[in-house]
C-alpha cells in the first residue's frame, strides 16, 4: 500500500515526502524504518530539510511511478480519490506541501488527468482554500469556467483573484 501510495502521489505532482506518506497511509512513526527497508531499491529517502526534519521519498525511477498511477488508479473514480486524498492530508504550513499544490496543476500529468472539469474544479476549490495565494490553482479554475462557458462565475474569480492576488499575465489573457 505504501509503495502504490507513494508512486501514485509522486505521478501527479505531489513531493513526496515521509509525514505526507504517514498521513495517507497511517504508518506509525515506529513503522517508518522498517517500511523503508522492506522497500530498499524500491523506495528511497532523501533529505529535504534537515533542520525541519524533512525527508522526501520517491520512486527509483519516474516511468515506474506513472505506471504505478496508470494501472493502481486505472479509473476516474480512483485517481479523483487520490486527488481528492491528497489535497484534504496536506498542511500548508509545510513549503513543500504548498509547491505540490501547484504541480497537481501540471498540464500533463496533473488534475488533467481527471477528464470531468467539474470534478477538477471541486478539487482546484480545495487547494485555493487551502493555499488561497497559490497562483496555479486559481488559473486552471478559471481555466475551466472560460472553458465550460461558465463566464460569468469565471468574471468573479478573476476578480477575487485580483482583489487578493493582484492580475498577472494569465489572468489578463
Amino acid at each position: 500500500e505504501v509503495y502504490k501510495q507513494v508512486g501514485g502521489m509522486q505521478a501527479i505532482g505531489v513531493r513526496v515526502h515521509r509525514e505526507i506518506v504517514r498521513r495517507i497511509t497511517g504508518l506509525q512513526a515506529n513503522q517508518v524504518a522498517r517500511t523503508l527497508d522492506d522497500l530498499d531499491g524500491i523506495i528511497e529517502e532523501y533529505e529535504v530539510s534537515q533542520k525541519q526534519g524533512i525527508y522526501g521519498w520517491r520512486l527509483r525511477h519516474q516511468i515506474i511511478s506513472l505506471l504505478i498511477a496508470k494501472y493502481k488508479y486505472s479509473n476516474q473514480d480512483e485517481i479523483y480519490g487520490l486527488f481528492d486524498l491528497v489535497i484534504s492530508s496536506i498542511n500548508p504550513t509545510y513549503k513543500l506541501e504548498v509547491q505540490s499544490i501547484s504541480d497537481m496543476c501540471d498540464l500533463d500529468t496533473g488534475i488533467v488527468r481527471i477528464f470531468d472539469q467539474g470534478k477538477q474544479n471541486v478539487l482546484l476549490r480545495k487547494m485555493i482554500t487551502l493555499a488561497p495565494s497559490e497562483r496555479v490553482p486559481r488559473h486552471r479554475l478559471i481555466h475551466n469556467l472560460v472553458d465550460m462557458g461558465d463566464f460569468d462565475i469565471a468574471e468573479a474569480e478573476i476578480k477575487s483573484f485580483e482583489k487578493d492576488i493582484k492580475a498577472d499575465g494569465p489572468i489578463a489573457r
